[in-house]
């Protein structure tokens, strides 16, 4: 115990020792080890000295996937009699100290001098172990150590990753089918064996369900869901590989099968001023009772009462339509004794209405939407809203028309038309009366350099005794009189 106490000094002052009593190079180095998860691997540390040391003592921080394995460090044959301790610290730290009762050198130069064995975790990667805290004592009790060297252990194994853990599919028709993906990599640095299966029987894996991926490889998973029964359907994609410590993981599946019963309003053309008819298809794949929907009314239609009528597949159905306070129309078509209307696509019921407005388009909009079967139950699975195209003339021409001086006079002009919104069309007329006295100039042409006549010319409805003007000559004309006759 004599021997411990002086190392355990010489570790307090070490920088003090070093500059009196190294020499040489003396260092410690933690050596490299590799293995699969969950298995035991062997670590070793070595000496390199140039000057005999009796003792040595380290401190290692274990990283979170190597677990000392207790009792299993052990000195190597570099040793003479030495004791070894060997136990884990708070914080995961493996201490380790090596020394002499009788001042012992280690032999040899250089090698290994203890081993110790950990378990590996499950979780790839390299490990880096570097020692804290060492000494390298002689006989005299100083530390000799020059520098340490840090080790890697390796942990070898495959990692699964998948970029989605579920998958939710938008509506699909019975006996049609939709294709969703998912990816999974391997970000381990060992091969992942994958394996993938699917329940129910509605969801299945395409293509191959069980591969090998690389370290960094992927692979898409491509996964179908068609149903052949109405309803909401979950399942799985369950994945199972050799990932140490994901063994089996899923991705969870959602999808819901619906039948085709559809209700539409079809496309209307009218011109204003006229009778017009809306129909609707109905568009089923299982029977239908009955039915019923509000329809939204622009202002430019007036429901004609009385006018709703069923088409031929109607089976002694009844209609009722009839506008509510909020303006929209609502129509109920329904069986006394459950009967369905015959075939699965076509126009089920006509609506007349008068048109009256402006040219343009106007949204015929459905709500309160239902399919009936035989039991009450609503089929509908989606419903399609139209349009209203209105042709009307719009007329258009100036607010007013002025004659100028042609006499005094104001007033409107009334022009009827088949304008909507515009009939009758004012148009505002004014103008001046005058009495025409004009003065005008009259054309002349000539050569160059020579001389030309201009006239003046006066029509005079009232009598004048005198006239005068300006001219305002070109550039380069020269006025001058000619004498009178």
């Amino acid at each position: 115990m004599k021997l411990i106490t002086r190392l355990i000094l010489g570790m307090a002052c070490t920088v003090a020792l070093r500059s009196e009593a190294q020499t040489g190079s003396n260092t410690l180095a933690i050596g490299d080890a590799s293995g699969n998860a969950g298995v035991i691997v062997e670590m070793p540390a070595s000496i390199t000295n140039d000057q005999a040391f009796v003792a040595f003592q380290f401190d290692l921080p274990l990283p979170s996937q190597a677990s000392y394995v207790a009792g299993s460090a052990a000195l190597t044959v570099r040793a003479n009699g030495h004791n070894l301790s060997a136990k884990v610290l708070s914080g995961n730290v493996l201490r380790i100290v090596a020394y002499s009762n009788n001042n012992s050198t280690f032999s040899g130069n250089p090698g290994s001098v203890v081993t110790f064995q950990f378990r590996l975790g499950t979780a790839p990667g390299n490990y880096s172990l570097s020692p804290m805290n060492a000494s390298i004592s002689n006989a005299a009790g100083a530390n000799i150590l020059t520098g340490t060297a840090s080790g890697t252990l390796t942990l070898l194994a495959p990692n699964i990753s998948l970029s989605r853990t579920s998958i939710t599919y938008t509506r699909t028709l019975l006996n049609a089918f939709r294709d969703e993906s998912f990816t999974i990599t391997n970000t381990g640095n060992s091969t992942l064996n994958v394996d993938c299966a699917t329940t129910p029987q509605i969801f299945t894996v395409l293509g191959s369900p069980s591969f090998d991926l690389s370290p960094s490889q992927s692979q898409n998973v491509v996964v179908r869901f068609q149903p052949v029964q109405k309803g909401t359907f979950t399942g799985q994609v369950t994945v199972i590989s050799n990932d140490p410590d994901a063994a089996t993981i899923s991705v969870s599946l959602n999808g819901v099968g619906y039948t085709l019963n559809e209700l539409y309003v079809n496309h209307v053309f009218a011109r204003s001023g006229t009778d017009a008819t809306i129909s609707l298809r109905l568009r089923n794949d299982e029977p239908v009772a009955g039915f019923q929907f509000e329809l939204s009314l622009p202002p430019v239609l007036t429901f004609t009462s009385g006018s709703e009528r069923l088409t031929s597949r109607a089976a002694g159905h009844q209609v009722q339509a009839n506008v509510k306070t909020n303006g929209k129309l609502q129509v109920v078509a329904y069986s006394s004794n459950n009967t369905p209307f015959s075939g699965n696509d076509g126009n089920v019921v006509e609506l007349d209405f008068h048109v009256e407005g402006v040219g343009g388009f106007y949204s015929l909009a459905l709500s309160n939407v239902i399919i009936a079967d035989q039991l009450g139950g609503n089929l509908l699975s989606d419903f399609y809203n139209e349009t209203l195209e209105i042709i009307a003339p719009d007329i258009n021409s100036a607010g007013s028309v002025n004659y100028g001086s042609v006499g005094a006079f104001s007033g409107r002009f009334a022009v009827r038309s088949n304008d909507p919104d515009e009939d009758p069309f004012y148009l505002n007329v004014s103008g001046t009366a005058y009495s025409p006295n004009i003065m005008r100039m009259q054309d002349a042409a000539g050569n160059v350099n020579a001389n030309v006549q201009l006239f003046v010319a006066i029509d005079n409805l009232d009598p004048f005794v005198a006239f005068q003007f300006d001219v305002q000559l070109p550039n380069g004309f020269t006025l001058f009189r000619i004498p009178a006759n």
